[in-house]
């Protein structure tokens, strides 16, 4: 029971920062907002929902029994949490693994997010998650494959590569440029 209240507890944490990150990005992104059209009183409504399939009967205690902090995951529920992991980013459109095509707004909350586990584990921005993983598994397979299937069955094309990545790295700039305070 109490690995269930931890993980309530980090769970609420992260979606809360999530949500001050896309207040940020609002604050500071102004035009960022208006190149790509997009409304910041839809972008918060959408952010609201952050994550809320984790508290789903698929994801909740199998996400829950493998963060558990006390003992290495067994063999069962590391399938039950990959599992979990499926329906979530099938759930969840900022990530971009589960979608066919994601709207700017999607990929701002995909910052944010990441922005968000910047901030848990102490690491500034989400600039190093970007450069070291993110560019390295996915933008750079998208640009090498253009308009042929991507990632996850998901499909590209040059113009939601270039949208993709001005996005995420005008994103990170704002957290670089505007950081936030640490009591978020």
């Amino acid at each position: 029971m109490k690995h269930t209240i931890n993980y309530c507890k980090r769970t609420l944490k992260h979606i809360h920062k999530v949500h001050f990150n896309m207040l940020h990005i609002i604050e500071h992104g102004d035009s960022l907002l208006k190149r790509f059209g997009v409304d910041s009183r839809l972008l918060m409504y959408q952010v609201m929902k952050h994550d809320r399939s984790k508290f789903n009967d698929v994801q909740f205690f199998a996400y829950a029994d493998y963060f558990n902090g006390t003992q290495p995951p067994s063999d069962t529920t590391k399938k039950e949490f990959q599992l979990a992991w499926e329906n979530h980013k099938h759930n969840e459109n900022h990530h971009f693994e589960g979608q066919r095509y994601m709207r700017p707004e999607n990929i701002i909350e995909m910052v944010c997010d990441w922005q968000a586990m910047a901030q848990e584990f102490g690491e500034g921005t989400c600039e190093k998650y970007y450069n070291e993983k993110w560019t390295k598994q996915y933008l750079d397979y998208y640009k090498v494959a253009g308009f042929s299937q991507g990632y996850a069955g998901n499909y590209t094309d040059d113009y939601e590569y270039s949208m993709m990545e001005t996005i995420i790295s005008e994103c990170i700039a704002i957290f670089k440029k505007h950081p936030i305070a640490e009591d978020r």
